[in-house]
């Protein structure tokens, strides 16, 4: 708008100031009021310059601002986020310790009790018990080895020392094999076991024949503790589009997951603190090696589970490890 009356009010200058003065001097007049008015046009269109400028730095500083906000209080989230982790990465390895301590006080205090009792028998010649109190030491011991792998396995994990070996092995042996061994302790709490192969699987696979019988045994076994008058299903089949996968479910009719520790169900120190859970025996390290361990053979490890109504935990490995496992 002052661009369109400055014209208008320069001339209108320019011919007063002539007018104020005769001959050159009215001339002079004109020329130093023409000059007057370009000064007042460039000195305007300088100052809205430069108010622009201003209006626009201003806004600038104040997205700035605004932006600083938002990544002060992302990192406020991210830093109270992180502390909420370390604070239960802390509980569950305090859980994690005190659960390891009953644990291995357990079979440890079997061994000592039998030893004793078998010295005392040594002593006075009665050897009728010794036969069954050795065995009873046997099997105390082999639970304690087992409860000292665990924590091997998962720490030779942490640093990435475990290496998968490949050979080939038929999927149903390795199965069947599987089921058999927890087949009693599941006949205890009268739970039903089956084995169910698809039709159109290709038994053979080149994958670690020992990791994989690993997993499928702590899944079992897992199944077995937290299953009563109920069944445990093996399913065999193959996965992906070009079949590169085998796929293993091991479904029970137990007590199921919450939907709370679902997420954390794979940490390698989380237990469940439920009073079932907790009047089961054992580590609670057997999820978080066998999904690694199912890293490691080019597949994963997933579970589903409702509470009351069971849970399935799916095993997927590479059926050709050099192939699928290596990409």
């Amino acid at each position: 708008m002052v661009y369109k009356t400055l014209p208008v009010i320069t001339l209108a200058v320019v011919l007063c100031a002539v007018r104020l003065g005769d001959g050159w001097i009215g001339y002079l007049l004109g020329f130093l009021a023409f000059l007057l008015c370009v000064n007042t046009v460039v000195l305007t269109g300088a100052s809205v310059k430069s108010s622009e400028d201003l209006i626009e730095a201003q806004g600038q500083a104040l997205r700035l601002a605004n932006e600083l906000d938002e990544r002060v209080v992302q990192r406020t989230r991210e830093l109270e986020e992180a502390v909420k982790v370390a604070e239960e990465a802390n509980r569950a390895k305090s859980r994690f310790l005190a659960t390891m301590s009953h644990e291995l006080r357990t079979p440890l205090n079997a061994v000592i009790g039998y030893a004793e009792m078998v010295g005392e028998d040594v002593r006075l010649g009665d050897l009728g018990s010794t036969e069954a109190d050795l065995e009873k030491i046997r099997n105390a011991a082999r639970h304690l080895l087992g409860l000292i792998n665990e924590v091997l396995d998962i720490s030779k994990m942490e640093a990435n020392e475990q290496v998968c070996r490949p050979s080939q092995f038929d999927v149903r042996h390795i199965a069947q094999e599987a089921l058999d061994a927890i087949i009693p302790r599941a006949a205890a709490s009268h739970t039903k076991c089956k084995l169910e192969i698809a039709s159109d699987l290709e038994p053979l696979a080149y994958n670690d024949e020992g990791k994989l019988r690993q997993c499928l045994l702590n899944l079992l076994s897992n199944a077995a503790k937290f299953t009563t008058n109920g069944t445990i299903t093996v399913t065999c089949r193959a996965s992906g589009q070009k079949a590169e996968w085998i796929a293993f479910e091991v479904a029970d009719t137990g007590v199921g997951i919450t939907e709370e520790d679902l997420p954390r169900i794979f940490l390698p120190f989380f237990q469940s603190d439920t009073s079932f859970t907790r009047s089961v025996e054992g580590t609670g390290l057997g999820l978080a090696i066998s999904q690694k361990l199912a890293h490691l053979m080019g597949g994963d490890l997933v579970v589903a589970s409702r509470v009351g109504h069971g849970s399935t935990f799916t095993l997927t490995i590479a059926r050709n490890f050099e192939t699928t496992g290596e990409q």
